[in-house]
């Protein structure tokens, strides 16, 4: 799975994915594909730990029901399942019947049917489309952005020389930052946006793929990681301008960092033992991270 693809499919599609990282076994999406609105969680180092509810999305007809982080699927329409794999092609459908989820919330089971939705609607309600190879892009990209974005992609493993905030997050979290990760490039030298999240520069417009010509009035170009972290975030709250170029078209973005903590608990993330993990697990299941 690429790059843009992995990360899509754990953060917004939004049926059941595998622990935050990880590839997920369930793509690709159809344009005829109903889910429930519900993204599932796994560990992929102990087996034995159950899938839990991470995020139930606010646009989808399970919002509204007495689903929460940190419940643990126990069974989809009377099957019991205990891996992503068992339960991904029963959470998502060709036909918008409901499913009838079987669920444990602390020492109580309880089961409730839940309507599904057409993916695609679900993702023009999040902002993206669905594109005919099953992967998203954002609702207002070009046909020229895709193409570059599709390009970055296949060479991506070339092109790539280094990471700034791989988790998406940088490892102090009381620092103020706008949001996504860095890609350093070569062949050209770029300096590009990889993984986002809700944040600063997200509600600012910007999207996966953009080259960063400036920071600030700084080039960014030629700089080390360490460097980029430094230039990318803050010990206060700051104004950042940044001018990219999307696929040939320049832009001007305006936004104030955030905190890094507060950045996390809007993306349902949590600290453990100095790593990003879910948010909602309950305290006794902590141990699925490690």
């Amino acid at each position: 799975m690429n790059e843009k693809r992995m990360l899509l499919a754990l953060l917004l599609f939004a049926t059941a994915a595998a622990m935050f990282g990880q590839a997920n076994p369930l793509a690709p999406y159809g344009k005829n594909t109903y889910v429930t609105g519900i993204t599932f969680i796994a560990s992929a180092r102990h087996p034995s730990c159950p899938l839990f509810v991470w995020v139930v999305d606010e646009h989808s007809p399970a919002s509204k029901l007495d689903i929460k982080p940190g419940d643990r699927l126990l069974a989809v329409n009377g099957q019991s399942v205990s891996t992503v794999e068992q339960a991904g092609p029963l959470l998502r459908t060709d036909n918008d019947l409901p499913a009838t989820l079987s669920l444990g919330r602390d020492s109580k089971t309880f089961s409730m049917a839940v309507p599904r939705m057409k993916l695609s609607e679900l993702e023009e309600k999040d902002g993206m489309k669905l594109m005919a190879d099953g992967s998203i892009e954002p609702l207002d990209a070009t046909d020229a952005e895709i193409k570059y974005d599709l390009e970055l992609e296949n060479h991506f493993s070339e092109r790539l020389t280094g990471r700034v905030f791989p988790s998406h997050y940088p490892d102090d979290s009381q620092l103020y930052y706008a949001g996504f990760e860095i890609f350093i490039l070569k062949n050209p030298a770029a300096i590009a946006v990889g993984g986002l999240e809700q944040g600063p520069a997200s509600d600012a417009g910007i999207h996966w793929g953009d080259v960063i010509t400036s920071v600030n009035g700084v080039d960014p170009r030629g700089n080390s990681v360490a460097q980029l972290q430094s230039l990318f975030s803050s010990n206060k709250s700051e104004h950042m301008t940044l001018l990219i170029d999307r696929a040939g078209t320049a832009k001007t973005l305006y936004f104030t960092l955030a905190r890094a903590i507060d950045i996390l608990h809007r993306n349902h993330r949590q600290l453990y033992k100095g790593k990003v993990v879910p948010d909602g697990l309950p305290p006794e299941y902590l141990y699925c991270e490690d």
